[in-house]
């Protein structure tokens, strides 16, 4: 399935939402060296022809690093979290981080991403400083 592009707005105000971190490791990222990616908690493939409406909600969307949102690929959270504790202390080289993750620590950053309201206002103004600084 391609991947839907998601609106900026909506994205900015994910990566706001978890000030800048990885809803997954917990580290904050630094946007000069890594991109903080906003991934679908229940993965798109998942997702039911007609019903992709729903499936770029606030509450199926977190801020994501890139590596862990390559790793946990189209896992659901469950099933990431899982993976991490069993397989977490194996992981090595570009994943070596995740070795002290532990899933339930997962389990809670993603539930307390989604009961976090959006800044929307917040975001808007954020949007605007960016577009400016782009040119646009």
């Amino acid at each position: 399935m391609p991947s839907p592009k998601l609106d900026a707005l909506l994205s900015l105000a994910i990566r706001r939402r978890e000030a800048g971190c990885c809803v997954y490791c917990g580290r904050a990222i630094d946007p000069r060296v890594e991109v903080l990616t906003v991934d679908h908690l229940l993965p798109r493939v998942w997702w039911p022809a007609g019903k992709e409406a729903a499936l770029n909600q606030p509450s199926n969307l977190a801020a994501s690093c890139g590596l862990c949102n390559g790793l946990k690929g189209a896992m659901d959270v469950p099933a990431f979290a899982a993976m991490l504790d069993t397989y977490g202390a194996l992981l090595s080289g570009p994943y070596a981080y995740l070795a002290g993750v532990r899933g339930d620590d997962v389990k809670a950053r993603v539930d307390a991403a989604i009961a976090t309201p959006l800044d929307w206002a917040g975001a808007r103004v954020a949007l605007a400083l960016l577009n400016a600084q782009r040119g646009r």
